[in-house]
Formats: structure tokens, C-alpha cells, sequence
């Protein structure tokens, strides 16, 4: 497994994409909405600009010590190879950006050191993007006059990834970060968008804001199981969010990064 400080470098063709965020599937538990998944994949593999950010909790890994039901719908080896057969087509289309460990692999890797997620990943060739704490990512486009060495337009977007933490805890991320156009984390269920801003002095002296995009992903999970047992209050499900990356056509200054639910 690569370091977290490794920064995942894609060179991708210049025009705008649409870099959707999505964790917490939580295959395996009892309320996982798998056919509402399966769609949106289905839907992510037929679009030629769309890519994909895996923050965490794709399986749900139930273990005996946790308050998932571990006799309930797929074992891990199962969800393992749901997870491996579903992502097939997207891991060699390249359109996975990023995938990271979430707590519930995480438990697993510290009970036994095998991290289910990451060996789907080796399986799926795509081990390089995968980090286990965070993703830092950048994506550059460049035209081509630019990559024959001559004048051009040149593009890139730095993308920050985390399983993710309390809401407290990602707008406190969101605001110790310098250098990236977007933060996106999963976790807690609760999607949210966010665009906080900094105040920025140039070495011209001038006053500008700096934006950081934030985005926290949705969940895939029906109101049901220990959530509704916890009286846990209901979150919208199965409405991902989506980065999207615009070509502006003419130089970092003038990025452009909007969300799209």
C-alpha cells in the first residue's frame, strides 16, 4: 500500500468532468440499497466524463464486536467479490480517481492486518489509487499544444479525500488546508456542500479569496437496522454529488468548480 503523502497524478484529455463522490454503500448490512447502487454505476460507466472518488465503507465488514448484524445478508468474502465484480469496468476504464479505507474495513484490517477493500483493489489492478487515511489528488488537462512543448492551455485540480469524521471535524479540515480546490469526505451519513473561503494576501499585495469546496457524501442505506434502532435521525440516501471540473480554456486562474447533486 503506497503512502497517504504519495499524490495520485491523473493526465486526462482536456473538457469538463463531473467527479462523483461516493462511500458508505455498506454492502452486506440489511439495508444496503444495492439496486439503487448497481444503477448509478451503470449510469457512471456510460458517461465518457464522469469519474469516481471511493471515500470508505463500501462493505460493511460486520464482526461480532460491532453493532451490525454479522449473520445478516453477505459474509465479507461475499461482499469482497460484490465489490470486485461491480467495480470491474470502471477500475479498467480508469475511471476510479481515489479509494480509501473506511472505519468499517478499517476494523477488520486492525483485527486480522488484512485490509478487505485494499485486496479488492489489488485485484482490480488498481492498488496505486488506493490510500488507507487520505488521497490527495490532482488532475491535470492540457491541450495539446501544450504537451508538444509549445503554447497552450494547461489545467489542474487538487482534490483532498478523507474516510471523514464529524461535521465539526471536516469544517476544521476545510479550513487548515492551502493549496487544494475541493475537500470530500463520507462517514457521517449526512451529505453536505460547502464552499468556505479564505482570505488570501499575493506577493502583489492584493486581497483575494481562496475557495475550497467541500463536499460530504450521502449514505446507501434505507431508515432501518441499528440506525432506526438508535433512533438515528434519517439522512438522504442514494443522492451522490458530483465535482464538477470545468475546461475553461485558459489557465489555472480562472478554474471553475461547481457540485452537482
Amino acid at each position: 500500500m503506497r503512502p497517504d503523502t504519495d499524490v495520485i497524478v491523473h493526465e486526462l484529455a482536456p473538457r469538463t468532468i463531473k467527479v462523483w463522490v461516493c462511500g458508505d454503500v455498506h454492502v452486506g448490512a440489511e439495508n444496503c440499497q444495492l439496486k439503487e447502487f448497481e444503477r448509478w454505476i451503470a449510469e457512471i460507466e456510460n458517461d465518457p466524463d464522469a469519474y469516481v472518488i471511493f471515500t470508505g465503507d463500501l462493505m460493511d465488514t460486520a464482526t461480532k464486536s460491532s453493532v451490525g448484524d454479522v449473520f445478516h445478508g453477505m459474509n465479507p468474502r461475499e461482499q469482497m467479490e460484490y465489490i470486485h465484480d461491480t467495480l470491474y469496468n470502471l477500475a479498467h476504464e480508469g475511471k476510479i480517481l481515489a479509494m480509501l479505507t473506511g472505519n468499517h474495513e478499517l476494523r477488520v484490517a486492525r483485527e486480522t492486518s488484512i485490509d478487505p477493500l485494499y485486496d479488492v483493489a489489488v485485484r482490480l489492478g488498481i492498488q496505486n489509487v488506493y490510500r488507507r487515511d487520505f488521497a490527495a489528488v490532482r488532475i491535470r488537462m492540457s491541450s495539446t499544444e501544450v504537451r508538444d512543448n509549445s503554447k497552450g492551455t494547461r489545467i489542474a485540480y487538487s482534490i483532498l479525500a478523507f474516510h471523514g469524521g464529524s461535521d465539526f471535524k471536516v469544517r476544521q479540515m476545510a479550513n487548515n488546508v492551502e493549496g487544494f480546490d475541493a475537500l470530500v469526505t463520507g462517514h457521517s451519513h449526512q451529505p453536505v456542500t460547502r464552499i468556505p473561503a479564505h482570505l488570501c494576501l499575493t506577493n502583489a499585495n492584493k486581497i483575494m479569496l481562496r475557495e475550497v469546496v467541500q463536499v460530504t457524501g450521502c449514505s446507501w442505506c434505507d431508515y432501518a437496522g441499528y440506525g432506526a434502532r438508535g433512533m438515528f435521525q434519517p439522512q438522504v440516501q442514494s443522492r451522490p454529488q458530483a465535482l464538477v471540473l470545468h475546461w475553461v480554456g485558459s489557465n489555472n486562474a480562472d478554474k471553475r468548480l461547481t457540485v452537482e447533486w
